[in-house]
């Protein structure tokens, strides 16, 4: 039987919208399920339909942290002043776990400017994306800042409805949160032109390792072992299960 030239392409077409919508549920289902995230790495580049939208040709970065795969038996480093190792993957996997309204591209260029702010001025990346997602409910907000804000640490807000700064979009604000751990973290310049203005107010080299943020970034005595835990879940992969109403939403 002769089928026409019309007909493979919407045949073509059916079996292409079919297959974006398993990669979508599948994505969903690999959050919802496990309990680690041994596979970030993989998953990235195999569900290319849902990935896709971000960077049609996706490769993992090739510096050697890019293949741990198993974080759990690698110690976290405690210093504020350092390098972080979690992967891209991973870091964008534990915030849209925790966020599925973010989209990937949203998660894809928060997670980049952590990274790269963080190492244009030395300061941790894990320490500061776990912060991040302390500070914000995991980019839900819903406190005193706003979205709209682009403040990802609270700066400026000291509760009772006072939002504190504003920045005009996410590398901005996602700079000024790195240099005001820098403030706290060192006694050395920085290497992009000031964009938080509250460095200055900030006694420097005052903090060394996250623990002692505790009473200088947040009046809370349980800062530290909050922060802590989301350091803990990052590297051990482990975390308490999605919202299953959320995920459908992606499905």
């Amino acid at each position: 039987m002769r089928v026409s030239t019309a007909k493979c392409l919407l045949l073509i077409l059916l079996l292409t919208i079919i297959n974006l919508g398993t990669g979508s549920a599948n994505l969903a289902e690999t959050y919802a399920s496990g309990v680690n995230f041994s596979t970030e790495i993989s998953y990235i580049q195999t569900i290319n339909p849902y990935f896709s939208g971000i960077r049609p040709n996706y490769k993992p970065s090739t510096h050697a942290e890019s293949f741990i795969t198993d974080f759990s038996a690698i110690q976290f480093d405690e210093l504020v002043q350092g390098k972080g190792l979690l992967t891209k993957e991973r870091m964008m996997s534990f915030l849209w776990l925790h966020n599925t309204k973010l989209s990937l591209k949203e998660a894809d260029e928060i997670v980049s400017l952590y990274i790269t702010e963080s190492a244009y001025e030395g300061i941790n990346h894990d320490i500061a994306f776990s912060q991040m997602c302390l500070e914000t409910g995991f980019l839900k907000f819903g406190g005193d800042v706003t979205k709209n804000q682009f403040n990802y640490c609270g700066l400026g807000a000291t509760g009772s409805g006072v939002s504190g700064l504003g920045f005009s979009n996410v590398q901005e604000g996602v700079r000024a949160h790195i240099q005001h751990l820098k403030a706290y973290a060192s006694t050395e310049k920085l290497n992009n032109d000031l964009v938080d203005s509250r460095f200055d107010y900030v006694k420097r080299g005052t903090v060394k390792s996250y623990e002692q943020l505790t009473g200088k970034w947040a009046a809370d005595p349980h800062y530290h072992h909050k922060l802590k835990s989301i350091l803990q879940r990052l590297y051990s992969g482990s975390y308490a299960k999605a919202d299953e109403t959320r995920l459908n939403k992606v499905r």
